[in-house]
């Protein structure tokens, strides 16, 4: 590559990126042995940009190892500002213990059922529980 192709390179990049970025996609090639001319280098640059911060798409190519980006392979920031990846946890809400009544009609209505359903009933243990218990 020659020195003219180098700052043309260079040049195509900074219309995105800072001048740090842009080292640091240079080095990136570089350490991948993998050339940029500046036909790809303007290409690069478009993808960046239509990513919407040219930078974080620069930096999430980086850490992820490619060669080159297309804003496609990778969900867009969600803001222009730093999105921290730490995040709260979402709470579920507690349920709300039933009335006295509803809880009393249901338990009514399993004991009807497992008079129903005979010796083994829905309130006993499973049966290979009790199995278990009489072995013991």
């Amino acid at each position: 590559m020659t020195k003219a192709d180098e700052i043309a390179v260079r040049q195509e990049l900074e219309k995105v990126l800072d001048a740090e970025h842009v080292q640091a996609v240079l080095d990136h090639r570089k350490v991948k042995k993998v050339a940029l001319t500046p036909f790809a280098a303007k290409l690069l640059a478009a993808q960046f940009a239509r990513w919407g911060d040219a930078n974080a798409a620069a930096d999430h190519m980086i850490l992820r190892g490619w060669l080159a980006f297309k804003a496609e392979w990778a969900e867009p920031p969600k803001t222009s500002a730093v999105v921290s990846v730490h995040r709260e946890p979402t709470r579920i809400p507690d349920r709300p213990e039933p009335p006295p009544e509803v809880r009393e009609r249901n338990m009514r209505r399993l004991q009807a059922l497992s008079a129903q359903l005979g010796a083994a009933t829905l309130m006993d243990k499973p049966r290979h529980v009790q199995q278990r218990d009489r072995g013991r």
